[in-house]
């Protein structure tokens, strides 16, 4: 597939599109889980919680009345383990650097707690590949609301609008995108998620980031020819 136009700017999920610590993200919850008295969440239990909305929104309804001790079990879980369990996604680097090489602004959005996701970024020494970051809690809501990817937006000096995309693998990503106005992006990562392309029907479907990249490189030589 070749895009038909390069966008001005592309904001990014992270964890599951461009890292993946979705299993680091499971054990952390349910040790909190185990702790509170519950029983742990399976895979589709995690993926039916934790993937639609964040930590601080969903631990209220949760926990009641003991969510400040939740989310306090859960940050030092974190705090201990989590740049221990950072794996880049294949070709999400290259894809990072082909961006900035063209002058695209990227941003990073993610309903992982802001300062960790600051962390990781730093760890894997990316900060000079994007323009900005928002996670959890940076913005007054959190995905699946448009709040980070708007004030991203602004905060680049761009306005919404189907030039903006945000790339994303799950069905919070896609809601984000729309409810801001923006192209929503499906990265698949050998997922299953025919549904989402269904029912949220993203500008574009990528297998990985390599074939994203691979589809701006296309449409950067056939407009450089054109010119």
């Amino acid at each position: 597939m070749i895009t038909e136009t390069i966008p001005s700017a592309v904001f990014f999920d992270w964890d599951g599109t461009l890292v993946d610590t979705l299993p680091l993200i499971l054990r952390a919850h349910n040790h909190v889980r185990t702790h509170m008295g519950y029983e742990p969440w399976s895979v589709q239990d995690f993926k039916i919680n934790v993937v639609h909305y964040s930590s601080r929104e969903l631990y209220g309804p949760l926990y009641g009345e003991r969510a400040d001790e939740a989310m306090q079990i859960l940050t030092t879980y974190m705090e201990q383990h989590h740049l221990k369990n950072l794996e880049i996604l294949p070709d999400s680097l290259e894809l990072l650097e082909y961006l900035k090489g063209c002058d695209i602004p990227v941003g990073i959005i993610s309903n992982k707690r802001h300062e960790f996701l600051v962390r990781e970024i730093a760890h894997l020494e990316w900060e000079h590949l994007t323009r900005v970051t928002i996670g959890a809690g940076f913005a007054p809501k959190d995905k699946p609301s448009a709040d980070p990817l708007l004030m991203a937006i602004k905060q680049c000096n761009l306005k919404p609008g189907a030039n903006i995309w945000y790339v994303g693998d799950s069905e919070t990503d896609m809601i984000t995108a729309q409810k801001a106005e923006c192209s929503a992006i499906l990265v698949r990562h050998n997922h299953d998620n025919e549904n989402l392309i269904e029912e949220y029907n993203p500008l574009y479907v990528f297998d990985d980031c390599k074939n994203l990249q691979n589809s701006l490189f296309s449409c950067n030589q056939l407009l450089t020819k054109k010119a």
